[in-house]
């Protein structure tokens, strides 16, 4: 949809595209400016693996100071957009056998990140009357000793979606009992206009539940 709309403009129709999660504005001028003065003093080499030092304890504050989350530098790995991020993470985590819950409708690289680790996704259905929570029914039946991961997408691209506290502490019992990585990409964290935005980890922690949580976030959203 992105490439025809694109094609469209290209030929002079007025487009409005829903089909990306981007904002709709240009860069900001502070951040440009930010971005030639980094490159004038020279920041356009080889970073470490993980990202810039300065970067992943500017991340750690940010989660302090918005999800009340303490991390460490150590913890954070910076990548090429969030959608590299989830792929490494299935990269690293799943091999062939595996199975891992992805809830529909889903976002459409999702099953693709699984399938390229040779794993296959297995699709649980959600519940649209209860902002496409997770129908923990479906889930019972599809869960299998082949299962290693679930994908949890809140606020949801595409549904819009925004799971409540219940539904996300319950899947993450769900989790720590059958001994799943869950992958909570929460890049849409702000756009969120009625209900609360619930971290999964800071749940996770909170309720000492103790389920093994990777958190992806972006920076292209808002």
């Amino acid at each position: 949809m992105a490439t025809v709309a694109a094609e469209m403009r290209a030929e002079g129709v007025n487009v409005i595209n829903f089909s990306v999660g981007e904002p709709d504005f240009n860069t900001p001028p502070h951040i440009i400016r930010a971005g030639k003065k980094a490159m004038d003093e020279g920041y356009t080499k080889y970073t470490a693996g993980p990202g810039m030092i300065e970067f992943r304890k500017a991340i750690c504050e940010k989660l302090k100071r918005e999800n009340d989350i303490t991390y460490t530098p150590a913890d954070i790995l910076v990548s090429n957009g969030e959608k590299q991020s989830l792929y490494n993470v299935c990269q690293a985590l799943f091999e062939a056998g595996d199975s891992v819950i992805v809830f529909r409708p889903y976002w459409v690289s999702f099953p693709e990140f699984v399938r390229l680790a040779d794993a296959e996704p297995v699709l649980v259905d959600t519940v649209p009357e209860h902002n496409f929570e997770p129908d923990f029914n479906d889930l019972q039946v599809k869960k299998s000793p082949d299962v290693k991961g679930v994908i949890v997408n809140s606020p949801s691209n595409p549904t819009g979606g925004v799971w409540g506290e219940d539904a996300l502490l319950r899947l993450l019992k769900i989790a720590k009992e059958n001994s799943w990585v869950v992958i909570s990409d929460e890049c849409y964290e702000r756009l969120v206009y009625e209900g609360e935005f619930y971290s999964t980890e800071k749940l996770n922690r909170d309720h000492q539940i103790g389920a093994n949580v990777v958190t992806c976030l972006s920076l292209s959203k808002t």
